[in-house]
């Protein structure tokens, strides 16, 4: 069962940059591979849910579609904020017995159901081009992670871990639009009675799931640039927005990293075994132990989207409505900290996410030979298996 997998992390807006990633691979790199490298398990989360159904539907087309969306998208097609006034919302939420939601996504509830590609996902399914699709989502009431496998390959299977649950079936555009359900921000998406909101609770990047499917080969597309954190000048200032900001970014840092350390220290064990036992040793540590060697692979932006957001904001100040445009100001960092972390996941406005987009793009680009080398190592293992 080895093959390529792709793990796409959740991030709003941020999701822009993934989009240039994409487009980078199934566009340009398959000029210098001779074929479209499509993964054959992908698994997302948010934003990433919604950008990796596109390339689960294994559709050229449905990912310069997006791309184009990501160029050309405006806050309106998102999002409006409900009533007239933020402060009143909150307000009135405390004597309603309805969903509290600041911001009212039907915008995004209409885009999403028109653009699913629910016929080119169930032929990649259904003749097993792409093995599996999972999606998560954070039921509301329990708190469980829910993993959504959508797979027509009954060896396929995945085992819940504790907090966690697996429910195997077609994934709809409800499932996409329930994983991007960002807590108290939009309302909570019902699938099958219970109430789901986004997956970034319990696991934003989910590459467990995808390493359960036995793929040798998992390409990581994130949203932050951890490993390149930007420098604040002067003292914290401890405003609304940074706070907020910092929060979401805690939530999205999910066990991720320390999954990549896991896999890296089986994968020393394995290949300590090989040498000094022979091939025998790696072959029944995977047949008694499921124990096997996994490259992972990891791309991340190579600049601060929250310092991205700032000046693009104020350089572009988007034309909203008046209420949106108080939102985004109380976001904008007011206290001139040199950061708007909170900013860049909600400003949905084409100045700001056709940069991300063609930074994602020239991220990938920047390591078109790294990619390409994996791509075909994914591939030749593969084919290794299959005899």
């Amino acid at each position: 069962m080895a093959g390529l997998g792709m793990v796409i992390a959740g991030g709003a807006a941020r999701g822009a940059w993934q989009a240039g990633v994409m487009r980078y691979l199934f566009e340009r790199l398959p000029k210098h591979l001779g074929h479209l490298p499509w993964p054959d398990v992908i698994s997302g989360n948010s934003v990433g849910a919604l950008n990796g159904v596109n390339v689960a539907a294994r559709s050229l087309e449905r990912v310069q579609t997006l791309s184009h969306l990501w160029q050309t998208m405006t806050i309106e097609q998102i999002y409006r904020v409900r009533p007239q006034d933020v402060v009143a919302t909150v307000y009135n939420s405390f004597w309603s017995s309805g969903a509290f939601a600041l911001l009212d996504a039907e915008p995004l509830a209409d885009m999403v159901q028109r653009m699913f590609p629910e016929r080119e996902l169930r032929e990649a399914i259904a003749f097993g081009d792409t093995r599996a699709f999972i999606v998560t989502a954070t039921e509301l009431d329990t708190g469980i992670n829910t993993l959504f496998l959508d797979s027509h390959d009954p060896d396929v299977w995945l085992e819940a871990a504790p907090g966690s649950q697996v429910k195997r079936g077609h994934i709809t555009f409800e499932h996409c639009l329930a994983s991007a359900a960002l807590p108290l921000l939009f309302e909570p998406v019902p699938i099958n009675g219970q109430l789901h909101v986004d997956g970034m609770l319990r696991q934003n990047t989910p590459l467990r799931p995808v390493i359960q499917t036995g793929v040798s080969h998992i390409l990581v597309v994130g949203i932050d640039n951890a490993h390149h954190p930007l420098a604040i000048q002067g003292s914290v200032v401890p405003t609304f927005a940074f706070i907020a900001g910092k929060t979401i970014n805690a939530l999205l840092m999910d066990p991720v990293d320390a999954d990549i350390r896991t896999v890296e220290r089986l994968n020393e064990v394995v290949r300590w075994g090989r040498k000094r036992f022979g091939e025998a040793f790696a072959r029944a540590i995977e047949e008694e132990h499921g124990v096997r060697e996994i490259d992972i692979l990891r791309i991340s932006p190579s600049e601060d989207l929250g310092s991205v957001a700032r000046t693009v904001f104020h350089a572009h100040p988007p034309e909203v409505s008046a209420p949106v445009w108080a939102l985004l100001s109380l976001l904008a960092d007011p206290a001139n900290t040199g950061e708007s972390d909170l900013l860049s996941y909600l400003l949905f406005d084409h100045h700001y996410t056709a940069e991300l987009e063609r930074l994602g793009y020239e991220d990938a680009a920047k390591h078109e030979e790294m990619l390409a080398r994996f791509i075909l190592a994914a591939e030749a293992r593969a084919a290794e298996e299959r005899g």
